[in-house]
Order: structure tokens, then C-alpha cells, then sequence
């Protein structure tokens, strides 16, 4: 009898149904041409990106990544193709309309303005938010850490804590995306494993879509939930960064990617043995 029962708890057991995620930004067929230099530096890409998702667009210098990005903000004219965000499309829309924002190389902080002035600028140029510009300002310098430099000037700061209010004050608007452009570019290594724990902790927090721009490969894998590898202009493959180091689409990802990754590791490796026997 208890048998029975058995038998019939189980066969009355539901399989688990897979949330299946939400597409944020859909990007089809994209084509950028630059008529001055006649280049196709775009050429039909095609890709989507899940909505709380942290996606890394790697590729060597002059691939096109930066013009992707460019054109999804609006900053670059599309030439041929669809930008859709949430099933809206915003190809033509004006920068000010896409709830985006975008975290440049240099930072772009004003020189002449404190932290703290940095971060509300965007919210007191707007009516609907001016009046809680200082208060949202300060809750987002005390969520990243910086409330201590409130007060302080970008040139008195060190670059990992420039990029940090960059990102704040990007924060302040409340975008739906926010895109980095190579962020971490001009800093040293260590600053940059810090910034690299640091994004992570405020996608965590905010949970807010991401695309980051690099050429990194270590970078890439240490922030991204997927990564886009791009080579002149077109996509060689996207995927986990598991799947990308099992499986490498072509002769490109795997001596791009793969084995450049597997060197640092085999480098990293000399290094531990040559402390240790420095040790015994």
C-alpha cells in the first residue's frame, strides 16, 4: 500500500518550469559604414542582451566594438539595421530619450566640480529631479564607497576612484543600461582587479543590464555572464565564458581567447613556483 502511494506522489510531482528571461535589448542586422574612410565597420550584426544581464563585447582594437556601443546609446548614426529596447524601436531616438548611460575611458568628470557636485550635475539640470539631487547624490556615493570624498576634487583622487564617480554619477538617472567604453584601460593592474570586484558588486545591487566594452580577455571573463568575441566587424561568437573556453567557434576565439588566457594562467603558474622555492 505505502508502495503504492509512493508511486503515486511521485507521477503527481510537476516538472520545474524554467523562467525564461526577458529579452532587454535587441540588436539586428547592424551595419555601420563611415562614407569619409569608406569602411564597413559594422557588418550585420545581429545579438541580444537579457535584461539584468552583464555582457562583455571582447575584441582587438579597431574591431568594432566602441561603434556598437556608440550606435545603441544614439551617440552614431545607424546605417542600416534595428535597435530595439524592450520591444521598442529606438533606432532614430534621440541620446536623452533611451534611459542609457555611459561610462567613457577618460572618466569625464568636471575638474572644477567636488565629488559630490559631479554625481547630482545630471539630476539639478532636470526639473522633475532638481530638488533631490543632493539627497540621491549622497545615498549613491555612500552605496559605492565614496563618502569620504564627498568634498574632494576629481585631480585629488586616485583613477580607480575617478572611474567609481563616473559610475555613480552615470547611476544617478536611474538607466535602464548602462555602457562602459574600456573603463578600465588606463589603470594599473591592481586598481583594476579592484574596479573588476567593484562593477560587480554595483550590477549586483542595482541590478542593472551592462555592456562592457574591452579587449581584456581576463577582464571579460572575471565580470561577464556572457561575452560577445568579435573579430574585423562581425560576431565569431557569443556564449558563458564556459562555453566559450570548452567549445571556441573558430581558429580566431581559440588563439584569441583561449589561448591567451591559458599563457596568463601558464605565467601566473612560473611566477607561484618561483615564490615557493624562493620560500623553502
Amino acid at each position: 500500500m505505502d508502495k503504492q502511494k509512493k508511486i503515486e506522489n511521485e507521477e503527481s510531482v510537476e516538472p520545474e518550469v524554467q523562467e525564461e528571461k526577458k529579452i532587454k535589448l535587441s540588436i539586428r542586422n547592424l551595419k555601420k559604414y563611415f562614407k569619409e574612410s569608406g569602411q564597413l565597420a559594422v557588418d550585420n550584426v545581429s545579438f541580444d542582451v537579457y535584461d539584468g544581464e552583464f555582457l562583455s563585447i571582447l575584441g582587438h582594437s579597431g574591431c568594432g566594438k566602441t561603434t556598437i556601443l556608440r550606435m545603441i546609446v544614439g551617440l552614431l548614426d545607424v546605417s542600416e539595421g534595428t535597435i530595439l529596447k524592450d520591444g521598442k524601436d529606438i533606432t532614430f531616438e534621440k541620446v536623452s530619450k533611451r534611459k542609457m548611460g555611459m561610462v567613457f575611458q577618460n572618466y569625464a568628470l568636471f575638474e572644477n566640480m567636488t565629488v559630490i557636485e559631479n554625481v547630482e550635475y545630471a539630476l539639478k539640470i532636470h526639473k522633475e529631479t532638481r530638488e533631490k539631487a543632493r539627497d540621491v547624490a549622497t545615498q549613491l556615493l555612500s552605496k559605492m564607497h565614496l563618502t569620504k570624498f564627498a568634498n574632494k576634487k576629481p585631480v585629488d583622487l586616485s583613477g580607480g576612484q575617478q572611474q567609481r564617480v563616473a559610475i555613480a554619477r552615470t547611476l544617478a538617472l536611474k538607466p535602464d543600461v548602462i555602457l562602459f567604453d574600456e573603463p578600465m584601460s588606463a589603470l594599473d593592474v591592481s586598481t583594476r582587479h579592484e574596479l573588476c570586484e567593484e562593477i560587480k558588486r554595483i550590477q549586483k545591487v542595482f541590478k542593472t543590464t551592462m555592456i562592457y566594452i574591452t579587449h581584456d580577455q581576463e577582464e571579460a571573463f572575471l565580470l561577464s555572464d556572457r561575452i560577445m568575441v568579435m573579430d574585423t566587424a562581425k560576431i565569431s561568437q557569443i556564449g558563458t565564458p564556459e562555453e566559450i573556453m570548452k567549445n571556441p567557434a573558430n581558429k580566431f576565439v581559440k588563439e584569441f581567447v583561449c589561448d591567451n588566457l591559458k599563457s596568463k594562467i601558464k605565467n601566473l603558474e612560473k611566477i607561484v613556483e618561483m615564490t615557493n622555492d624562493e620560500k623553502d
